[in-house]
């Protein structure tokens, strides 16, 4: 009898290990964060004493790269399109002034102050078309943290 109940017992036991392991046999599909330039556009008011700017929208589905950000270890935004000579003339706002960024969905704003586009009495700077700044800015993006930078595409629509 003694024998019978233990191997009643070790029946059942076997019984449940399959339905919870065949319960919990489900794949886990990894979702890959999303990091994206929703949109950039260039705005300069000409009424205003204010540094033209290049705004940038960027989806960040990501928890490592917001946090990142909103602890302002965000040292500066890399546009790839616009040439290295030009590096100089675009400044990402210094976290401590607490306008670097706006956020609000995952979906983080940025500015970026530039005199590169602005028109200048100066005869021999170059002015800048519409179409050749909406060309310059547009396109990846880099996201620069110390000494690592994040590539940032275009979202696909």
């Amino acid at each position: 009898m003694e024998s019978w109940k233990k191997y009643n017992f070790i029946t059942k036991l076997i019984i449940l290990l399959l339905l919870v392991t065949s319960c919990n046999n489900k794949t886990v599909e990894t979702i890959k964060p999303i990091v994206c330039v929703n949109k950039i556009w260039y705005h300069e008011d000409k009424h205003s004493l204010g540094s033209p700017t290049v705004n940038f929208k960027i989806r960040i589905e990501d928890t490592v790269i917001s946090k990142k950000i909103k602890s302002g270890r965000l040292n500066d935004i890399v546009m790839y399109n616009l040439d290295k000579q030009y590096s100089n003339f675009v400044h990402l706002e210094p976290f401590e002034i607490g306008r670097q960024f706006t956020e609000k969905n995952n979906i983080f704003s940025f500015k970026i102050l530039t005199v590169l586009f602005a028109n200048s009495p100066n005869k021999n700077r170059h002015q800048w078309t519409s179409e050749e700044i909406k060309k310059t800015i547009q396109g990846d993006v880099g996201l620069v943290f110390e000494n690592d930078t994040i590539r940032v595409k275009m979202c696909q629509k």
